[in-house]
């Protein structure tokens, strides 16, 4: 059996046509809305369905296919939605999953700029991790990417970058 991740939870119908308010947490909309599959528990099982129609803001009125009248929508009402585990492109990542995570604490050192701070946290966003460097009363948000790392000195515990143009620049600016 697949594993699910609960990313919503439908409410009650609205209307005649089967829809029905529902709530969709926000990291998950993204994946919700390109795959227009959500799995509701229906017995022991999880149903798909396909989503027809999503419209409005939190909470959303949603169509699911198949579901075409209120005595339908009121037998999937109040139930969660869930979506397959190994279908979504953010999953939740464990700080040791990281692949950086030894970095908190490392001096960040730019080519231009020099020293930056130091390392506080990361954390793992869509297109690559993100260190939160600080230095006196500022925070910079830093992309830890290949392109822009020159090297690791794990012994002085530093990391030197040679950050594109701007990106400290609009931070200094706040």
């Amino acid at each position: 059996m697949s594993d699910f991740t609960v990313v919503g939870r439908l409410f009650k119908p609205h209307g005649v046509k089967g829809e029905l308010k529902g709530d969709i947490e926000t990291e998950y909309l993204e994946d919700v809305l390109s795959k227009g599959l959500v799995y509701v528990q229906e017995g022991n099982n999880e149903i798909p369905y396909f989503i027809e129609s999503i419209r409005s803001q939190n909470p959303f009125l949603i169509k699911l296919e198949t579901i075409d009248n209120k005595e339908d929508a009121v037998r999937v009402a109040h139930r969660e939605v869930k979506v397959m585990t190994n279908t979504l492109s953010k999953i939740i990542v464990e700080v040791s999953d990281l692949e950086y995570h030894y970095l908190v604490g490392y001096t960040m050192i730019d080519a231009d700029h020099g020293e930056i701070g130091v390392i506080s946290k990361l954390e793992e966003y869509p297109q690559q991790e993100m260190a939160f460097v600080e230095k006196a009363e500022q925070e910079f948000l830093i992309p830890l990417h290949t392109q822009v790392i020159e090297r690791i000195d794990k012994e002085a515990r530093k990391i030197y970058m040679d950050l594109p143009d701007g990106l400290l620049n609009m931070e200094e600016e706040e």
